[in-house]
């Protein structure tokens, strides 16, 4: 996993030099005109809300009243955007939260730590090309989510990789002729399914992202 996160970053820092040694190629050359879709990368920060308990008990792992709730938390991550032509796109994004999970059962409440790391492939469709000063998009993909809890939880909650899809929107504005803020909202569905003490349980989830971040095209995007 760590050898995936830094090799995800070089890339990431390799694609902001390149663009780097791109756009000041293109003011050297003084070429003002409108350039063809490409590539873009936005880091990005935010918050991850999940809407409802991760798992569901009481069929046979645990008591009726046992919820595990995992709270909203701060994401961070990147994206990378390849244009295919003004107003279609694709867009693929890596996010970590680092995060708490509430378990309660008969009245007690126990904290457990969790690290939700997201990975997304989305097709994106630019209501305004990101080429204007003023940009919006819709996208729809698949997701995969990973949720990393300690081998030593009370709880007998075991790590556990689930796939489902995310759709959302963004929107950025300009600042100067290359870079933009950007806000987004997505919206990750899936079903939660975990090996826990005394069998498996699932349950479908909508965690929602919101972020912020800087928008930096490479070749026009």
């Amino acid at each position: 996993m760590r050898f995936a996160s830094r090799s995800i970053l070089t890339g990431f820092l390799l694609l902001a030099f390149a663009g780097s040694a791109h756009t000041q190629a293109r003011a050297a050359g003084g070429d003002n005109k409108e350039e063809a879709p490409g590539i873009s990368l936005t880091p990005y920060i935010g918050v991850n809300i999940p809407t409802a308990d991760l798992l569901g008990l009481g069929t046979g792992t645990g008591s009726p009243d046992s919820t595990f709730k995992l709270k909203a938390s701060v994401t961070f991550g990147g994206r990378l955007g390849i244009g295919l032509t003004q107003r279609l796109g694709l867009s693929f994004d890596v996010g970590y939260s680092p995060g708490t999970i509430d378990f309660g059962q008969g009245g007690a409440s126990v904290n457990q730590d969790v690290k939700v790391l997201t990975g997304s492939g989305k097709v994106v469709y630019f209501l305004i090309p990101s080429t204007k000063m003023v940009w919006t998009n819709v996208s729809a993909g698949v997701a995969v989510v990973r949720h990393t809890v300690t081998a030593d939880n009370t709880q007998g909650l075991k790590s556990a990789t689930n796939v489902g899809g995310v759709v959302g929107g963004a929107a950025g504005i300009k600042f100067g002729p290359i870079v933009a803020l950007t806000a987004s909202i997505e919206d990750y569905i899936y079903k939660a399914t975990f090996d826990v003490t005394g069998g498996k349980s699932s349950k479908m989830q909508n965690d929602i992202r919101i972020t912020a971040g800087v928008h930096f095209p490479f070749l026009g995007m």
